[in-house]
């Protein structure tokens, strides 16, 4: 029981270390700025005017009640002597059309999240700061009922089991979502989610096995990878369809 409670003690002491670290890494998507936009209608358009000659159109995403355009920064052949200062939004639909200037800092690091007001018709740096801890609670939600089910279905009934399950899983789902969160301008979202599920995997059968003891530890062993595997399936499919 002591070894228990120190193992949880620490958990929860390194938990707000691991979602404070940055991470950095190479990755083989060229840079650009990604444009989300809440509630955007079906045939809605937006693009990039530089100057009279250069108008690029936005690659465009829809995830649920978020669309996602996409500008790299080669599509541009103006890249190296245009003045960024200068581009203008267009955007373009059956029902609403305008343009906007597009913030100097939009195209000033290798990528750029930004975001379009409908309302305002205006564009701005970053996001809703609601917008992260929202998904992320909905996120990990999800992902508790789906393991919990799988949790029951294996037979496990006794208080500290539960409560074993319940402080690893928010931690390492926690983890794992918050870190995803930030990979929303990353179209490889995908492959850093199923690298991140890894690691929890390899992380969370050392609670499962070193302290659920009202079972056996093999049985204990593949409920946390049945587990894992069906939070898997399911995350696959929210970061397919849903925003992150």
């Amino acid at each position: 029981m002591r070894k228990y409670k120190l193992f949880m003690a620490v958990l929860i002491l390194i938990f707000p270390l691991l979602t404070a670290l940055p991470i950095q890494a190479n990755s083989a998507e060229p840079p650009g700025l990604l444009i989300v936009v809440e509630n955007a209608p079906e045939d809605m358009r937006l693009a990039i005017q530089f100057d009279e000659q250069e108008i690029i159109e936005l690659r465009v995403e829809r995830k649920a009640w978020e669309t996602y355009y996409r500008y790299y920064y080669h599509l541009s052949e103006a890249r190296y002597d245009v003045d960024f200062t200068k581009a203008k939004l267009i955007v373009s639909s059956a029902n609403i059309n305008f343009s906007c200037d597009l913030p100097a800092a939009a195209f000033e690091t290798y990528n750029n999240l930004l975001q379009l007001n409908l309302k305002t018709q205006t564009v701005e740096m970053g996001i809703s700061p609601y917008r992260a801890p929202l998904l992320v609670s909905m996120r990990v939600s999800l992902t508790l009922v789906i393991e919990g089910i799988v949790f029951f279905l294996f037979g496990y009934r006794q208080k500290k089991s539960w409560q074993i399950f319940l402080i690893t899983n928010l931690l390492t789902q926690g983890f794992v979502n918050i870190m995803l969160s930030k990979s929303i301008a990353n179209s490889y979202a995908i492959i850093i989610y199923f690298i991140l599920e890894m690691l929890v995997v390899l992380f969370e059968l050392i609670p499962y096995t070193a302290f659920i003891d009202e079972h056996k530890k093999i049985r204990n062993f593949f409920t946390c990878l049945i587990a894992n595997a069906a939070s898997l399936v399911l995350g696959a499919w929210i970061i397919t369809h849903l925003p992150i």
